[in-house]
């Protein structure tokens, strides 16, 4: 463990290396005088952590702000006396780890203290670093779902340049789409069964269907907290592929039969070709 004390020549803490070299636990001490040579020192070493005795306490103070702004994150903490709860206030206000009170303090109550701040600070420090890897993989991902969405609908715009009327069902066709991503495949064909009237009723093809399909999904996938996208767009594709068939069918079966359908005996009377 290496620990950097950073004091000014008024106030040289000389009884704190002898106090640190006596604990059972091998320590690194090294001291240095003055601001300067406080920033000096972090620039050409790593710490574990640095203490600060720089009188005035505001200077000490300023310290802390200077390394916090430059982006040191070295735990750091303040020497003093006494307890002082507004001392403490503005140590943490400057981004500081604490004081410690050197009144009434024993060598094993310093060592946990220290011990205690530096692994806090390497906790926290994990914990920034996570977060900002999720929000970088939250992006990249954000990212690929619109590649994907714009793609879907450059295909289908090129196929179907028609495609995408406005429907009042589009709104239905979100929550339908809401409720069926955590159902079961036989409750996908059960609620195919109740959607496909209303766009039947609305009169939509198939290429209009993706297109709503295609505004639901994106509103979906901007949604704050979903877990994962592949799993929501592969549910949402059964639930769209379902309803794409069974409209498709019923297209066709009205087609096939008006093709089919028997001529009456009046149609041939109209014809003249009844004698």
């Amino acid at each position: 463990m290496k620990i950097l004390h950073v004091a000014s020549l008024a106030a040289r803490e000389s009884w704190l290396e002898k106090a640190l070299r006596e604990a059972p636990v091998k320590l690194k001490f090294h001291e240095v005088h003055g601001s300067f040579e406080g920033m000096k020192a972090l620039r050409s070493e790593a710490f574990d952590i640095v203490f600060l005795s720089i009188r005035p306490l505001k200077s000490s103070l300023d310290f802390i702000d200077g390394c916090r702004t430059s982006g040191v994150i070295v735990p750091m903490m303040l020497l003093g006396r006494k307890k002082d709860s507004d001392l403490m206030t503005q140590c943490c206000e400057r981004g500081g780890n604490g004081i410690i009170s050197l009144e009434n303090t024993t060598i094993t109550d310093l060592l946990w203290q220290i011990f205690f701040t530096i692994q806090h600070s390497r906790q926290s420090a994990q914990n920034v670093e996570l977060r900002n890897r999720l929000e970088q993989e939250m992006l990249r991902k954000s990212e690929e779902n619109a590649l994907f969405i714009a793609n879907q609908r450059a295909m289908l715009r090129e196929e179907y340049p028609d495609a995408g009327a406005v429907s009042t069902l589009s709104s239905q066709y979100l929550e339908l789409l809401k409720r069926s991503i955590p159902l079961g495949i036989s409750r996908f064909t059960q609620e195919t069964k109740e959607f496909l009237p209303l766009l039947l009723e609305e009169k939509l093809t198939a290429a209009d269907l993706f297109s709503m399909h295609l505004d639901a999904l994106e509103t979906i996938l901007k949604t704050p907290g979903r877990k994962s996208s592949l799993h929501l767009m592969n549910r949402a594709n059964i639930l769209v592929s379902q309803l794409m068939i069974a409209l498709s069918a019923h297209y066709q079966q009205k087609a096939e039969r008006t093709e089919i359908s028997p001529i009456s005996f009046d149609d041939f009377a109209s014809n003249g070709e009844v004698y």
